[in-house]
């Protein structure tokens, strides 16, 4: 879908070095993009009355969302940055996990 190609283009590749504030800068944006997508729209909200393709891209979404913050957390050394990612992965987790339960019937 659309949103997975586009989360996954804005991800750092990690091939190179672009600086703290460029990094930021990514990493924010990355964040951005799931954020308004899972929680201020009603697209992540649940998996009723989605085609099975659409319930695959969203599972696709949510794993590289997951990924995206696993890795971060890898990256971070800060303890106040570590709780706050790890937050944000426990967000993630029960977001898929609320998308899937909640499938209308």
């Amino acid at each position: 879908s659309t949103f997975v190609a586009y989360l996954k283009f804005t991800m750092p590749d990690n091939t190179g070095t672009t600086g703290e504030e460029a990094t930021a800068d990514n990493d924010n944006a990355v964040r951005s993009i799931y954020t308004s997508i899972l929680y201020h729209s009603n697209y992540g909200k649940s998996c009723a009355g989605k085609t099975e393709e659409e319930t695959r891209d969203m599972k696709s979404f949510f794993d590289a969302c997951i990924q995206f913050e696993l890795a971060q957390m890898g990256r971070r050394k800060e303890k106040k940055k570590k709780k706050g990612r790890k937050m944000e992965l426990c967000k993630l987790y029960e977001t898929a996990i609320g998308f899937y339960a909640n499938d209308g019937g």
